[in-house]
């Protein structure tokens, strides 16, 4: 099966992208951008700025977090329910639309570091540093629909079958 990578849409692009926040601490971001799940008693996040532009079904933020409409929640809730925690947003400039942002927990490992040619910190988890050939092992069928790429956690995939159910409801 082929994988995509999930994103939305960028500054420049004629959709609103989220600019800043409040509500989510740094530490919260870094969890969310890895997939860690955050605390049973949620953090109240609200949007404070978005760009100019039409309002999308997933909404990019300058933090790495994805923002998902109704419309995507459905379809994420039926196709992958427990690899995402949801955290409700409020869109100040849209008061009555409902958003979430989309806290992905599942991860995959997906690069042949034998074959790859990589750099990585000295420290653990020896994150990548550079990149001068990327080489990844093929994913297996029962893979998550969306997951993390373990090694590049900002990376999210999807399958097949989860973006053509994705676009056809955005």
């Amino acid at each position: 099966m082929e994988h995509y990578i999930w994103q939305g849409y960028f500054p420049g692009s004629d959709y609103a992208f989220a600019e800043d926040q409040e509500g989510l601490s740094s530490e919260q971001s870094i969890d969310i951008l890895s997939g860690k799940q955050l605390s049973q008693s949620l953090p109240k996040v609200a949007i404070t700025q978005l760009s100019e532009g039409e309002l999308p079904d997933l909404i990019e933020s300058s933090w790495s977090s994805r923002i998902v409409s109704k419309k995507l929640k459905q379809v994420l809730d039926k196709e992958c329910p427990e690899c995402i925690q949801y955290i409700p947003v409020k869109l100040e400039d849209y008061p009555d639309e409902k958003y979430w942002i989309a806290n992905i927990l599942t991860s995959i490992s997906c690069l042949d570091r034998e074959k790859s040619k990589i750099t990585t910190f000295p420290r653990p988890p020896h994150a990548i540093r550079t990149i001068k050939k990327l080489v990844l092992k093929p994913i297996a069928e029962n893979a998550p629909a969306l997951f993390h790429m373990e090694e590049l956690p900002a990376v999210l995939l999807v399958n097949d079958v989860l973006r053509q159910a994705l676009e056809a409801v955005s």
